[in-house]
């Protein structure tokens, strides 16, 4: 399920050593890191072990041979690229500690990919770009660069610019990756950005008889899930029964359980449902529907049939239903609904590249507008008037009077979420969670002060971006599970992620994470 999601929200990062094709004898080894790239040779731990040792005797020797010494630091950097974890690294980097020159192209590649492993994505996407400038663009290894670095900015949350590099190398006269590979990872971005009108016309784009079978199946999952969010639930549903239904539940991708469900009610397919019941109940409810706790019942522990199948019966008539309201919603809308979307989607993107410092007052207006446009709809085509004017009330209490320099714009899922949520009913927890982060992301662009005292926490400017984006979730109350939720991660990644900040940080494993950065941030 893992590597699914990886394949869909994050892109795939080309491997820059695929797999080997020889032996890694050490006096036969290219001389050149362009040819260590070229030949991809694989070495033995021992091989390794003793070129590490070599290295060192050369770094440390009386009389450094510059030569030598480059060329062990490139075969190094190109095994951190397949996983091998050098004593030297990252600080063969620096030349300036033997005087020698300074990495080329190809080895900034290797680090990159090197980066990218170890989950340090913002350095991986500046040694990504500095290969993609040192190394000529006719060369394959070129375009490697530029779509791995694109893999870094999605994986750091820069899917925005992760977009923009992939244009860019769509644009180039050659490039050695085929652009329906290139598009694919598009549409799974853009897919994950809510951008699904744009992701559709991605796909539409891409001859599929280019592709293997892995790609295609991306493809499919895209295609679905795009017209399944654009309420083309027929389509979706297609989708489903001709080309995905053969999927184990367990390769089903993180974050298409809600989806999957919705489509296995709307076509009655009790069968399908049932092998996808015995490995959630495997697995853990809790780990498999932390964002679809509205479908925890049909999962209870329970052994009777009649009843499991009472509770099916009973979602399939709120599926009919909530499709049935959907579709006159949106027909008394003209189907002027997702035109109206898709274009505020577009117009988004474009002002989100304009000048920083208004870049999240024009993402505000922005979704200011459609907030309205969705709110007005609602109001007049369900008649719920009271509830629609309480969520009016909350919505004003957590936006507040927003700071140019520092509000958060809502993103265009939870505005969404928080409307099914009036409407059916639907992941309420989930949106009571967005108005509390709305509400906090108010409180917090009226006060300076709150970031003021997070910096100032000892050794907070060794975390990444994503290390850092938890960090201030953290600091503004949020438990790991809701952090997850409101981040679009694995429960698993956000506590992997919680011991990284636990262990840069120097928090003691007894210490609560809270506690600790409140009290060192105002006594630092």
């Amino acid at each position: 399920m893992q590597h699914a999601t990886r394949a869909l929200a994050s892109s795939i990062l080309i491997a820059v050593a695929a797999n080997a094709t020889g032996q890694g004898n050490i006096p036969n080894l290219p001389k050149t890191s362009e040819k260590i790239w070229e030949t991809k040779v694989n070495l033995s731990p021992e091989e390794l072990a003793s070129i590490e040792a070599a290295y060192f005797e050369a770094l440390n020797g009386t009389a450094t041979v510059c030569s030598d010494l480059t060329y062990l630091r490139s075969v190094l950097l190109y095994a951190g690229s397949r996983g091998f974890r050098s004593n030297f690294f990252p600080s063969m980097l620096d030349a300036t500690q033997h005087g020698c020159d300074p990495i080329d192209g190809f080895d900034a590649l290797f680090a990159g990919s090197t980066f990218f492993n170890q989950g340090n994505y913002s350095e991986a996407v500046r040694h990504f770009e500095q290969a993609s400038t040192l190394i000529p663009p006719a060369h394959a290894a070129h375009s490697t660069a530029m779509f791995n670095a694109a893999a870094a900015l999605n994986a750091s949350g820069q899917t925005l610019d992760a977009l923009h590099t992939l244009d860019a190398l769509l644009a180039e006269e050659s490039h050695s990756i085929s652009q329906h590979v290139i598009r694919t990872n598009m549409a799974a971005m853009q897919t994950s950005i809510g951008q699904y009108a744009a992701a559709m016309a991605t796909l539409g784009a891409i001859d599929r008889s280019a592709l293997n079978d892995y790609w295609n199946g991306l493809v499919d999952w895209n295609w679905f899930l795009a017209r399944y969010r654009l309420r083309n639930f027929e389509e979706s549903d297609s989708i489903w029964s001709v080309q995905l239904r053969q999927t184990p539940p367990e390769n089903i991708p993180d974050g298409m359980v809600d989806e999957v469900l919705s489509t296995l009610l709307a076509t009655h397919d009790f069968a399908y449902f049932s092998n996808l019941r015995n490995w959630v109940q495997r697995e853990g409810v809790e780990a498999v529907l932390a964002e679809n706790d509205e479908f925890s019942s049909l999962f209870a522990a329970s052994d009777n049939l009649d009843e499991v199948m009472a509770a099916w019966h009973r979602f399939e008539q709120w599926e009919a239903e909530r499709r049935t309201f959907i579709a006159k919603q949106d027909a008394a809308m003209g189907g002027k609904e997702q035109e109206l979307i898709a274009s505020l989607e577009h117009q988004l993107e474009e002002k989100a590249a304009d000048a920083e410092e208004w870049r999240n007052y024009l993402l505000v207006s922005m979704l200011a507008l459609l907030t309205g446009m969705l709110t007005w709809g609602l109001a007049r085509y369900r008649k719920q008037q009271r509830r629609l004017e309480a969520f009016e009330v909350l919505m004003e209490e957590a936006q507040g009077t927003p700071n140019p320099a520092t509000a958060q714009a809502p993103r265009l899922e939870e505005i969404r979420m928080v409307g099914e949520a009036i409407s059916f009913g639907k992941r309420t927890s989930d949106a009571m969670l967005v108005l509390r982060k709305w509400a906090s992301d108010a409180e917090e662009s009226q006060s300076v002060a709150s970031g003021d005292d997070l910096a100032q926490i000892p050794n907070i400017q060794t975390l990444n971006d994503r290390e850092r984006e938890v960090a201030e979730l953290i600091y503004r109350g949020f438990d790991a599970k809701e952090i997850a939720r409101l981040t679009s991660m694995s429960n698993a990644y956000t506590y992997n992620v919680r011991s990284r900040i636990r262990a840069k940080l120097d928090i003691p494993a007894e210490e609560d994470m809270l506690k600790w950065m409140k009290r060192h941030a105002h006594t630092a």
